[in-house]
Formats: C-alpha cells, structure tokens, sequence
C-alpha cells in the first residue's frame, strides 16, 4: 500500500509541474505590452472616389429617341500601319509577278525572232550550196551529152531559185504558248488521193477558203483538180445553253467532238470542243462559198473558232513531203482574252 502511494505521488507531482509550464506559456502570450507594438500596414491602392450626382445625370443622359452610346476603343496606330503595310506589300508583289510575266514573254518572242532568221539564214546557206552543186552536176550533164538529165536538174534548181510557192508573210515565232489566237489550223489537199500540199490557210472560214488571190499564189505550183480543204479549230463555251451553227446548204461538214452536226440549234454545257471543217470542190463551189459561224442563243454573241499559240506555231512550223508550209491567205490572228 505503502509502494502505491509513493507512485501516485509521482504521477500529482509531474502532473503540477506540467500546468505551471501550461499557466507561464499563457500569461507570455497575454503580454500586455504586446498591445504597444507599432503595426505595420501595406500600401493600399488608392480608390476612385465616388462619382458626384450631377456626373451619373450627365453619364446617364441619352438624347431622345437615340439608343445608349456603347464606348468602343478605337483601333491602335500600330494595327491601322500593319495593314497598310500589309497591302503595299501585296501590292507590289503583283506588279512584280506582272512584271516578270511580261519580261518573260518579251525574251521569248525576241528568241523565237532570233530562232527564226537564224534558220531562214541557215536554210538558205543550205540552198546555195546545193544550187552549186547543180550547176556542177548540170554542166558534167551537158559535157556527156545527157541533154534530158541536164533539162531536170535545170528545173530542179529553177524550183530552188524562187519559183516556189511564195515564203510565208508570218513568222511562226511570235505566237506565245499560252494564249489563244482566232484562227483555224486550215490545209489544202486531194484527201481522196491521200496527197496534202505544203499549203495552210489561217483563216476562219468565211467564203475565202478559195479566193482569187489564193488561186494567183497556187496556180501552177499544186493541182487544182478536186482540191479539199481541212481545218481544226476549238470553241470555248462559257456557260450552259443553246447554240446555232450556221452552215452552207451543202458541201462543208462541221464536226464537234467527234459528231457530224447540221446548221441549226445544238445544247452545249460550259467546256472546250475541238471542231473539224472540211470542204472541197467535187464539181462543185463548195470550198470558195465555205463557212461556219457559232452564235450564242441567249446574248447573240459570236464564239469565237480558236487554237492555242503552241498549236498555230506547231502548225506553222511543219513539213509535208519535206517541204515547210506556206499560208497564203495573209491573215493575221488576233488574240482572244
């Protein structure tokens, strides 16, 4: 009993020192000169001060029958210079685009001019040198007595010297690949003897397929006896709608897109045709009285017959039996935008 109550008196004992600890922490933190402390406060950010009566009357004034002003910020500078700028810049790499188009197209015309005398220059070199050598050739002829072979070379170089078809009035070179030219990609021929002649004709086909000045130019040089006429051409339809051909009663054939078509009213949708003309003689004035004309239905408008300027310089360019063609009727075709 005794042992118990020597451990019970431990247990009061620390039990007191405890709360003395407890009672001295209390009476620190309630330090009265704690009070006396000077306070230190943060800057506050100072306050709009109330507005008066007479500016909310003002601030909320509107005129009669005008709806409430909405303050809208106008645009900064820098935005307004920045879209100025923006279009400038735009601007002028158009003009220069535009302008390197066009330095472009120059230096080809003026290389297709250079190309062009540089091979009148060389064919004709080529030429008087073969001249020489038929005059060799004809001489050595006459010497050996061969007085029919020396006959031959003698027209042979006299073909060679000028009595020829007429040299062409218009340089293939000046046509520019991607523009599109009036024109029909015409030659003449005997097609049911498969012969063509070196002979085309730009022309659309307007009842001067067979004029007098063409017949001037040809007569003597080609064969006049049943003479046909084939050309090739596009038309561009730019909307849906109804179209008329306009034909002669007979003897010219108008193919589109591979159908044969009468004079009359076709449908076209919007798109690219290719066109085939061909007429002929036969007994018949078929090719001097030839046309073809296209009229939009709606606007009466004529469509125009085209070829691209590839196409026409191509064209202008070939041979048939090794000779270059000629065009004979003269015309000049425009270019359509």
């Amino acid at each position: 009993m005794k042992h118990i109550s020597r451990r019970h008196l431990k247990s009061v004992t620390a039990v007191g020192v405890a709360l003395l600890f407890l009672s001295a922490a209390h009476t620190i933190s309630a330090d009265p000169t704690e009070a006396k402390r000077p306070r230190i406060e943060l800057p506050q950010t100072a306050k709009t001060p109330p507005a008066r009566a007479e500016d909310g009357a003002t601030a909320n004034h509107t005129d009669p029958g005008k709806s409430p002003v909405t303050a809208v910020s106008a645009p900064a500078d820098g935005d307004q210079a920045f879209q100025q700028a923006r279009e400038a810049y735009l601007k002028r790499i158009t003009e220069i685009e535009r302008s390197a188009q066009r330095s472009v197209e120059e230096a080809i015309r003026e290389a297709r001019k250079r190309a062009s005398e540089d091979r009148a220059r060389e064919l004709e070199a080529v030429r008087v040198e073969f001249v020489t050598a038929l005059n060799a050739a004809i001489a050595r002829a006459i010497e050996n007595g061969n007085l029919d072979r020396a006959s031959r070379l003698t027209k042979e170089r006299e073909s060679l010297a000028g009595q020829q078809i007429p040299a062409p009035a218009i340089d293939p070179m000046q046509f520019v690949d991607n523009r599109i030219y009036k024109c029909v990609l015409g030659i003449y021929g005997q097609f049911g003897r498969r012969n063509k002649f070196p002979v085309v004709n730009l022309a659309v086909p307007s009842r001067n397929l067979w004029s007098e000045d063409i017949q001037a130019k040809l007569r003597g040089r080609i064969d006049f006896t049943e003479i046909n006429y084939q050309g090739t051409a596009k038309i561009i339809i730019r909307r849906d709608g109804a179209y008329r051909v306009e034909l002669p009663a007979r003897g010219t054939q108008f193919v589109l897109n591979g159908n044969q078509l009468s004079a009359g009213n076709v449908q076209l949708k919007m798109g690219v045709y290719d066109i085939r003309i061909a007429t002929g003689t036969h007994g018949q004035p078929f090719l001097p009285e030839s046309f073809v004309r296209i009229f939009g239905q709606e606007t009466g408008g004529e469509i125009a017959l085209v070829n691209s300027g590839i196409d026409v310089r191509q064209f202008l360019s070939s041979e048939i039996d090794n000779q270059s063609v000629t065009e004979v009727s003269g015309y000049r075709p425009e270019m359509v935008e």
